[in-house]
């Protein structure tokens, strides 16, 4: 009896346990069924995506020069060395040539000389115009003095004739027409002499001398004085004419020579770094050797490459975004030049763009990584990223509302960017997202959208 009263005893017990599991379990699904959580929601939106495309490349100068000797000579003096930052007219090297500074002497010497042999001519010429001078005025005077003896001889003719009247009257004697007679022979003498005189002297004084030398004798008597002189200056004008000329080329001979000298000294014609230096102290350069180049970093070139299949997404005034990890840089700039031919051994296409470098920290040669614009894009749908949850590279999870209800949807990332996710798959546009979803909601949980 005992056993059995046992065994009841352990039923109804069991009885009582299972009664007040069930209940609580039927407790515990009613508020289930009954609690709300207030939830924030937002739907997707739809968002155009221009992916970069990301490579890399070098930086090279955009422009060069190359430095060449106009003169022969050897280096006494080399002032700069590869790397150096020059400026226009900056000394590069100083070279000497002894053959040149002779004929610079010689030049010197001769311009001297023909500096000397023109203000020889020169006086010259200054001594024959005064004797041309004197030549005419002893004419003009010659002129007056005929004239003189012509009036002269007028008034002894006119008193001989009076005398032979008066000596037929008989009241003179024969003596004394004599005496007038003689002085009138005296005088015709006299004046024969002075134009005898004066012919001699107008030789190459005369309009005749004028015109047998081609000039056209002039009206004018000022004009015709001076065509004159300057006939009888002729040949000492031809001789300073002659001695200008050689001193004028003299002259030149010893600038071309001091021009010479000077390009001895070789100096920067632009600013910039300097590349390649070909000649070192002692060496001799030739006539036009290329003695050096000289690169122009102020603006540089970002020579990309670009795979063949990115290259239709691009193209010249693209943005594009420069890294240089050996200056600490990073530049914004635009594609100025695309190649239309691909590199044979790569595949790729060169690609260029410009971008300035007043500060001269970033040099040819370095590397650079690149992200340009590209020309296309992709369309994706983003929710915020504290939407998400069990977020891991690729896939995470979020909650939609449907019925008011919450529900555990799988989403697929592209990526994540200024706090947006932008979802592959996984969404449309039509569904209701929680934001900031509590951290009590799960599956089935009824939500309250405010």
């Amino acid at each position: 009896m005992k056993k059995i009263y046992i065994i009841i005893l352990s039923v109804i017990l069991l009885s009582i346990t299972t009664i007040l599991l069930i209940n609580s379990r039927i407790h515990i699904s009613k508020n289930d069924i009954t609690e709300e959580i207030s939830v924030k929601t937002c739907h997707p939106e739809f968002e155009n995506i221009y992916s970069d495309i990301e490579s890399f490349g070098t930086v090279i100068y955009k422009t060069k020069t190359d430095v060449t000797n106009l003169v022969p000579g050897n280096v006494i003096s080399k002032n700069v060395k590869e790397g150096d930052y020059v400026y226009k007219n900056d000394i590069l090297y100083k070279l000497k040539n002894t053959e040149l500074e002779i004929e610079y002497i010689q030049n010197q010497n001769r311009l001297n000389s023909s500096k000397a042999n023109l203000e020889l001519f020169e006086a010259r010429l200054y001594e024959k115009e005064k004797e041309a001078k004197s030549q005419l005025i002893k004419i003009s005077n010659l002129k007056d003095q005929i004239k003189i003896t012509e009036k002269n001889i007028s008034l002894a003719h006119e008193n001989l004739e009076n005398k032979k009247a008066l000596h037929q009257l008989g009241g003179i004697t024969t003596q004394e027409i004599k005496e007038s007679q003689n002085q009138f022979d005296s005088l015709q003498t006299e004046l024969e002499i002075q134009k005898r005189e004066l012919n001699i002297t107008e030789m190459g004084f005369s309009k005749q001398d004028l015109i047998s030398s081609g000039i056209i004798p002039s009206d004018d008597e000022q004009l015709f004085y001076n065509q004159l002189i300057e006939l009888n200056t002729k040949t000492s004008r031809a001789d300073l004419t002659v001695a200008q000329a050689e001193y004028e080329n003299s002259k030149v001979s010893l600038e071309l020579t001091e021009k010479l000298l000077e390009d001895l000294i070789i100096r920067a014609p632009v600013n910039g770094v300097i590349g390649n230096v070909n000649f070192e102290n002692g060496e001799y350069i030739k006539q036009n050797e290329n003695v050096l180049t000289i690169m122009d970093i102020s603006t540089c070139v970002a020579a990309l490459n670009i795979q063949e299949g990115n290259i239709y997404n691009i193209s010249v005034g693209n943005r594009v975004k420069l890294e240089i990890p050996a200056a600490q840089k990073t530049i914004e700039t635009f594609i100025t030049d695309i190649s239309p031919v691909a590199d044979t051994a790569t595949g790729n296409f060169f690609v260029k763009a410009d971008f300035c470098n007043k500060e001269h920290l970033i040099k040819p040669g370095m590397f650079l990584k690149c992200s340009i614009a590209n020309n296309f894009h992709t369309k994706y749908l983003k929710i915020p990223e504290t939407a998400l949850i069990n977020t891991t590279e690729k896939n995470a999870n979020c909650f939609i509302v449907k019925n008011k209800m919450a529900f555990m949807q799988k989403v697929k990332i592209a990526f994540i960017r200024n706090g947006f996710a932008f979802i592959n798959s996984g969404l449309t546009d039509e569904y209701q997202i929680i934001n900031n979803p509590p951290k009590n909601i799960k599956d089935g949980t009824y939500v309250k959208v405010l």
